[in-house]
């Protein structure tokens, strides 16, 4: 396994811990206000999560994965697989929680949706800061 893809497993595992602590701190708060309020946040917050997390095993933590890497296929499946299941999980959603906010709801999907896109550039970017440092 080259080292490029090593440091970015360890980067995706520290990701993905933030967010998840970064989630269950804001939905407690928030369920703390209203409890409906903070199950919507919490389940617009799973429906971009949970996808991401499937992407991440998909292209990075698969073996067949990393074969495919140089073809750039897996990352291709990855997307379409979190496409997939972010529509089914936000369908399902919207159809079993009656009392749905959604606003709230939303909110905790952009939050989600914004932490899963600047978390890995700001890790890419202290990385090479140190890698900087050294050199």
């Amino acid at each position: 396994m080259s080292a490029i893809l090593k440091r970015t497993k360890k980067m995706y595992r520290k990701v993905i811990l933030i967010e998840l602590l970064c989630f269950i701190t804001a939905t407690l708060l928030i369920i703390c206000y209203q409890i409906n309020d903070g199950i919507a946040f919490a389940l617009g917050v799973f429906s971009i999560f949970v996808p991401q997390c499937a992407l991440i095993f998909f292209v990075y933590f698969r073996r067949q994965s990393q074969q495919n890497m140089q073809n750039m296929t897996a990352l291709y499946q990855g997307e379409a697989i979190k496409f997939a299941i972010t529509i089914v999980l936000m369908a399902g959603f919207f159809s079993l929680y009656q009392t749905m906010n959604y606003i709230f709801f939303f909110v905790g999907f952009i939050v989600a949706l914004v932490l899963n896109n600047l978390l890995p550039i700001y890790f890419k970017q202290k990385e090479n800061q140190k890698q900087n440092v050294f050199n």
